[in-house]
């Protein structure tokens, strides 16, 4: 696997908390969220700025720009790792963009429990044992 899809295909659970946790514990971590829309530019105008940079990459509601997506298969052709990305987003798992066809065999789903579950101390295990396991 080198794609972890950490979502619950639902808002309001927290999964940009957790990516924010997630990420800062992880010292060589880039982080991109999709719903500023100065990243959003940036990402529209270098697709490569995301997918081609340092390891590990979280994308946070990455449905909003389905292009990227082709971008990250292009750098899982190259080499493939663990846990390389880490995609959350809120978008029904049946809606995913054309482009995620490409991602086949490469994704692995990860269910995000609500945040009260994460704030009593479970919910986000899983996560890092899938990053740590890369």
């Amino acid at each position: 696997m080198s794609v972890r899809r950490a979502a619950g295909c639902q808002r309001s659970v927290g999964k940009s908390a957790l990516l924010t946790e997630v990420v800062s514990a992880s010292p060589d971590a880039r982080s991109f969220d999709f719903d500023d829309p100065e990243v959003m530019t940036l990402a529209e105008q270098s697709p490569s700025l995301v997918a081609e940079g340092s390891l590990p990459t979280f994308i946070d509601e990455y449905q909003r720009l389905p292009a990227e997506l082709q971008s990250i298969t292009a750098r899982l052709n190259k080499a493939t790792q663990s846990a390389m990305f880490v995609l959350a987003g809120s978008a029904s798992c049946d809606s995913l963009p054309a482009g995620a066809q490409a991602l086949t065999g490469r994704i692995q789903r990860l269910p995000v429990l609500p945040r009260a579950h994460r704030l009593r101390g479970r919910g986000h295990q899983q996560l890092h044992c899938g990053l740590r396991s890369r």
